[in-house]
């Protein structure tokens, strides 16, 4: 028994030390920057779909328009706090960008949603934290180009474009009437406001 007390008393600021650390990095990587780009979503009423089915038949699509260095993958995603229930989402990712599609059961419908997202590196979050220059270093050694407004719009253009036709595909299919115009349009916003 003394012995622990003894180590407490002689590690226990290293302890203390290594708790503090790691708040910190949390509170700094916490808050990741993401920045969505776009998000659009629809509740397709009286219509039941699988989900596993839907992001197959997104992936597949997406697929076939050769589209280099994409990546897919089924992500798990809290609906709240770090113990809530998870829904799962098809996560597509393309260089710093991602895209998050939900298809889920909701009430006698179907609902479907994306959500892309401008995901920064540790180190461009690490100097958006340095007080007073951190927000002009980011801005200085990561510039805002027409390139990288470019690529965000290219990859949304396909993947809205890939995910409105395989939902219509879909609804066809079952005889139903298609999403009106005027509810296809993806709610933009601007991602390189820092």
């Amino acid at each position: 028994m003394n012995y622990v007390i003894y180590y407490l008393m002689e590690y226990g600021r290293y302890l203390l030390f290594a708790i503090i650390i790691i708040f910190v990095i949390a509170s700094i990587f916490g808050k990741l920057l993401k920045n969505y780009h776009s998000h659009w979503s629809t509740l397709i009423d009286d219509f039941k779909f699988s989900t596993k089915e839907f992001y197959k038949l997104i992936e597949e699509e997406l697929k076939s328009k050769g589209i280099k260095g994409i990546q897919f993958d089924e992500v798990q995603l809290y609906e709240g706090a770090q113990f809530s229930s998870v829904r799962l989402y098809l996560k597509v990712t393309w260089k710093e960008f991602d895209f998050y599609i939900c298809g889920a059961p909701f009430g006698k419908g179907f609902f479907v949603s994306y959500w892309l997202i401008n995901r920064n590196s540790a180190f461009q979050i690490l100097l958006s934290k340095i007080p007073a220059v951190g927000h002009r270093l980011v801005k200085l050694l990561y510039p805002d180009t027409f390139y990288r407004h470019d690529s965000a719009s290219m990859f949304m253009t396909y993947g809205d474009a890939v995910i409105k036709s395989v939902v219509d595909a879909i609804m066809k299919e079952k005889g139903m009437r298609l999403i009106p115009d005027e509810d296809r349009k993806p709610i933009m916003k601007n991602i390189f406001i820092r």
